[in-house]
This record gives structure tokens, C-alpha cells and sequence, in this order.
């Protein structure tokens, strides 16, 4: 599978990363590298299970995770710094499957967050608004209902992660509305989310006010070479791909599906990922925008995404 994304990934921008999730046990100590935000400061996953068993890295090891990180949330946040009142800073995070782009996405939002606060009078930072906002594909999904009345309802329920069982036009639009110039008067915009305990999306969940102003993207297909994705594309500040070997996305998903009830079994989480998950996966590095960064996800032995993290509906949905 590696051959793949060597064989058809475009030339690389002029930042390359490697990242590795934070080892639980050390909590927030992290976010003291980067311009000492407080030390009550948001973790980087919220409600993500700290304590839950796995390998990490001895004291005295360096986290692949934070200079790569610390990059990302610096570049942001001086661009925001520069940014005039009536605009938002768009950022989209993409990746195959598996690739571990959720995990970087909502840890460079609460980053954002935590700065923004750290930067702020005490006696005003409680009360201030977040400014930035992660905004999940996952919302655009069509719902089940919406697969059953397609031309083969059994490949579309299968197939639901590949790049036709989303609204790719509601996803523009929902773009094209944040893009347009801030006023005193600019309502809330809200945009849809996904529920895995019903297995589709919940519309207008996610709130994005006007004072949030630094706006992360994430999903599959954000810089996909194909319309209407590649016009949202086009609408975006900054493009991020997150990169990672197939057999490594592989292993992630098969746990996933398993834990989040979509397979049975190893074996048949294991046909989900070939069958639908990778073979999208080839399809989002060979049809690649340019981008302006590229993160590289890889396993090491402090490598774990914390739970609760990435379990989406790639590979489809177990009826």
C-alpha cells in the first residue's frame, strides 16, 4: 500500500511534519511550549479518555508531536493577529481515512483557543469568546434515508464515506457564507454535525458566531481536485494534508469500526477498510490540490490517538 502514496503524491510544499499523539499521563504539561498559555488551559482532546491504556514515551523522550504542532498554532495565530476585523481565516485539514486529521484539527483550535485566552487580561480572559472554531465534514454526510432512494441503495450504504454520499453543494455553500466579509450585523452561522449514535448528521449543531474568526476545516475530501470540492478549496486560506502510510490508516480503522459498532469483528472491519475506506484513500492522494502544508502521521511507540478520537463512518454503517 505505501507504494501508492509514494507513486501519486504530488511534490511536497516546503513543510514536511511528522506527528505522534500527546502520551496521556503527562496531561497538559505540553502547553507550556508554546508562549506559556496557563496551566488550566483546555487539553488538547476534550472529554477524551486520558487514562486509557497505552504505550508512551519515558520522561526523558521528546514527543514527535509538539514542534510540528507549536509550527502550525504560531503560523495561525500570527496570521490572525493581521487579520482585519470584517474577515476569518480558513484553514481545511484533509487526509485519507485513518490519517489522524481530526486529532490535529481540534488540537490546533483549542491551541488557538488557549492563546487567545493566555493573551487576554486576567480579568477578562474567562468571559472571552472562543476564536476559533472546528467545523467537521463529517455534518454532510447524506442520511441514510438519502442513500436508501439512490439507484443502488446497497453500494451507496456501502460505499458511505466516498466522495458522492456527501452534499458536496451544501458544503460550499456553508463555505461561501463564511467567506463573505464580517458586519456589525453578521449572525451565527451554523453548520451541521454528525451523530454516531444514529449514524447521521444533526443540522445547524455546530454554532459559528462572528467572533470566531479562525475557522478549521476537516474532512476527507477538502482539497479534493474535484467540483464542487475543489471551488470550496479554492474559497480557503490555507490547505493542510495530513499524510500516513495505508497499512498504519489500515490498523486505525479496523479498531475503529470495531469500537464504534460499525463491524463485527476484526475481519469484517478489516473488508470495510479495503473495500471502501482505502480505495477512497487513493482516490484523495491521486487527486490532490496543491497544498500548503503536509503533515506526516506515522506510528511510533508512544504513537495513540486519545479515545474517542477519529471514530467516524468511512467505511459505512452496520444495518
Amino acid at each position: 500500500m505505501s507504494g501508492l502514496v509514494s507513486s501519486a503524491t504530488p511534490p511536497p510544499p516546503s513543510h514536511t511534519y511528522r506527528i505522534c499523539s500527546r502520551p496521556p499521563q503527562e496531561s497538559l504539561s505540553y502547553c507550556t511550549t508554546l508562549a506559556q498559555p496557563p496551566c488550566d488551559a483546555p487539553p488538547l482532546i476534550e472529554n477524551a479518555d486520558l487514562n486509557a491504556p497505552t504505550k508512551i514515551k519515558t520522561s526523558h523522550q521528546q514527543p514527535l508531536m509538539e514542534p510540528q504542532i507549536n509550527h502550525l498554532v504560531e503560523k495561525t495565530w500570527s496570521r490572525y493577529q493581521s487579520l482585519p476585523q470584517n474577515n476569518r481565516l480558513l484553514i481545511s485539514i484533509s487526509g485519507i481515512p485513518g490519517s489522524g486529521k481530526t486529532t490535529l484539527a481540534i488540537t490546533v483550535t483549542q491551541r488557538l483557543n488557549a492563546l487567545h485566552r493566555a493573551s487576554s487580561p486576567p480579568s477578562e480572559a474567562a468571559a472571552e469568546p472562543d476564536i476559533a472554531t472546528f467545523v467537521p465534514m463529517d455534518g454532510y454526510h447524506y442520511t441514510r434515508a438519502h442513500l436508501s432512494s439512490m439507484p443502488d441503495p446497497e453500494l451507496a450504504h456501502a460505499r458511505r464515506g466516498a466522495h458522492w454520499t456527501f452534499d458536496a453543494p451544501a458544503f460550499l455553500s456553508l463555505v461561501q457564507a463564511l467567506r463573505a466579509p464580517l458586519t456589525p450585523a453578521a449572525p451565527t452561522i451554523h453548520a451541521p454535525s454528525f451523530s454516531h449514535s444514529t449514524k447521521d448528521p444533526v443540522e445547524d449543531d455546530i454554532p459559528i458566531p462572528p467572533t470566531s474568526r479562525v475557522l478549521i476545516f476537516e474532512g476527507n475530501y477538502l482539497s479534493l481536485n474535484r467540483e464542487p470540492w475543489s471551488t470550496a478549496a479554492g474559497l480557503m486560506d490555507e490547505l493542510w494534508f495530513v499524510e500516513v502510510d495505508f497499512q498504519v490508516a489500515r490498523r486505525r480503522l479496523v479498531g475503529r469500526h470495531v469500537a464504534a459498532g460499525i463491524a463485527r469483528d476484526e475481519e469484517e472491519a478489516g473488508r470495510r477498510a479495503d473495500g471502501n475506506d482505502l480505495v477512497n484513500g487513493e482516490e484523495i492522494v491521486r487527486e490532490r490540490l496543491e497544498v500548503q502544508e503536509v503533515v506526516k502521521s506515522v506510528e511510533d511507540e508512544g504513537w495513540a490517538e486519545p479515545a474517542g478520537v477519529g471514530v467516524g463512518v468511512d467505511g459505512g454503517e452496520r444495518t
